[in-house]
């Protein structure tokens, strides 16, 4: 384990860099060659990672290499940031809440909407919680992401403030990839000149996501609309019985988040495990996989 110590400023950030090899297990993602982990004296830390967007494209989540499962990350924003940097948090959008993901794999995160860049790049930010140290590799092991050798084009920059920034070495990269769709009219695209938030986009398409998954004890639900409709939305067990139901009403078109706090229709906790999360309206279904951990 090598442990970097560094003064920056008014700030004291103490770097954790781990080098564990061949930490991915499927061919089909990059070689991981450690994590890194964040502590700021004054309790907040982040770290931004750039990727460059293809034109015509929007970043609609990611995939990123996790260390530890029983964390759970207060934010990820996304903005367009600077030519030399990823510039304030306040220019920047929360693109998801209490994020988390598996132990030592990679895992995946998509947002409420895809985000465009005007710029062609993106800034993703990750929040690491307070009073959280890594330690270790693994579940248990506290926050971290991993890295690999470069070639991904994700380079870094950490920050006790979320206003200025000092880049990490260009050596590595970290393992996080891009998931892009196609950039369609009423998609959200960041530029230098945005407002802390940018006007909500319509529903192009309709969708379900939730985050943080795994989760632990609450994960909030997403879905979008293009039209009103009624709907209904269950939970049900990896058996197919339904033990909780979400919603049952008209909902106007737009986007709507709804918590699930891991308990059955009678108020009742239920185990860990697999659930399912079923959207039906008129002319969709939607099922979202969640992994109930404690």
């Amino acid at each position: 384990m090598r442990q970097n110590i560094m003064m920056w400023g008014p700030l004291f950030i103490l770097l954790h860099l781990i080098s564990i090899p061949a930490l991915a297990e499927e061919s089909t993602y990059p070689g991981v060659d450690g994590v890194l982990g964040l502590e700021s004296e004054n309790g907040s830390s982040w770290l931004a990672i750039g990727m460059t967007i293809p034109e015509n494209h929007a970043l609609s989540g990611i995939l990123w290499y996790n260390n530890d499962g029983l964390v759970i990350f207060p934010t990820v924003s996304v903005g367009t940031g600077h030519t030399d940097g990823p510039g304030s948090l306040a220019e920047m959008v929360v693109a998801a809440e209490q994020v988390g993901g598996q132990s030592s794999y990679w895992s995946n995160l998509l947002f409420a909407q895809p985000i465009g860049a005007s710029l062609g790049r993106l800034y993703l930010v990750f929040e690491f919680p307070a009073a959280t140290i890594f330690t270790f590799e693994g579940a248990g092991g506290g926050p971290a992401i991993g890295y690999c050798a470069g070639g991904l084009g994700t380079d870094g920059w950490i920050s006790g403030d979320g206003e200025d920034w000092m880049p990490l070495h260009d050596e590595s990269d970290f393992a996080v990839l891009p998931i892009l769709v196609p950039l369609e009219e009423g998609m959200a695209v960041k530029s230098l000149d945005d407002a802390v938030e940018p006007e909500v986009p319509p529903v192009v398409h309709p969708y379900l996501a939730a985050s943080p998954n795994p989760f632990n004890p609450v994960t909030k639900i997403r879905f979008g609309l293009t039209q009103a409709d009624k709907v209904s939305l269950d939970i049900y067990d990896i058996r197919g019985a339904r033990i909780a139901s979400l919603v049952n009403e008209v909902m106007e078109a737009g986007h709507h988040v709804v918590p699930w706090t891991g308990l059955d229709g009678s108020g009742r906790r239920v185990a860990s495990g697999v659930y399912f999360a079923r959207l039906v309206a008129s002319k969709i279904t939607f099922n979202q996989k969640l992994l109930l951990v404690k």
